[in-house]
């Protein structure tokens, strides 16, 4: 039997507590494993002149709705001050704009401008590619390491960048307005 580095065999063996040393130890590697592929990271987000925040409201902002400010501060655990400069970087490199619906106009709507769109499918694409380290594994372990987290709430992948702007709601590739127009007119 496996017995992870640092912890006695009793805690991995049977028993309600069978699992914790063997999750602790498996959680650790993951989370190590995050933290030094932060240069990846950090140069993806560096070409397009992003911070970690401008990236995670990118993704919040997906949808034509849009957010409140007050929802999103909710979600990023931070106060309703700093959702506003966070969302004000956005506004300012016009990668999102807010704005008021005419049902009741003490709401501010913060939603994604094309180009804010754009921006954040080529950076989710981008952030999508494996590093070295994954990379360099046998396809055996990259499907045993991705059939495990398949049962894991939150591991799974977000709507793959590229194809999420490129189909529609059946799968099928999404035509722009003058692009259906002119299939429709047969031309």
């Amino acid at each position: 039997m496996y017995v992870p580095t640092g912890y006695p065999a009793a805690m991995v063996s049977r028993g309600p507590r069978a699992g914790a040393g063997l999750a602790a130890e498996a959680w650790r590697r993951l989370f190590h494993l995050f933290i030094s592929t932060r240069a990846q990271r950090d140069e993806v987000l560096a070409r397009h002149g992003l911070t970690p925040n401008d990236i995670r409201a990118l993704t919040s902002l997906g949808g034509r709705d849009g957010r409140t400010m007050r929802s999103l501060a909710e979600q990023w655990g931070c106060d309703a001050s700093n959702a506003t400069w966070i969302v004000a970087r956005l506004v300012k490199r016009r990668l999102a704009r807010r704005s008021t619906p005419a049902s009741d106009r003490r709401v501010v709507h913060i939603v994604l401008t094309p180009r804010g769109e754009r921006t954040r499918r080529q950076v989710l694409r981008e952030l999508d590619r494996p590093p070295r380290e994954f990379r360099a594994l046998a396809a055996s372990r990259l499907q045993a390491i991705r059939d495990a987290l398949d049962g894991v709430p939150g591991a799974r992948a977000m709507p793959n960048a590229a194809a999420s702007g490129a189909r529609g709601r059946r799968g099928r590739p999404r035509l722009s307005s003058s692009r259906r127009r002119a299939s429709r007119s047969g031309s």
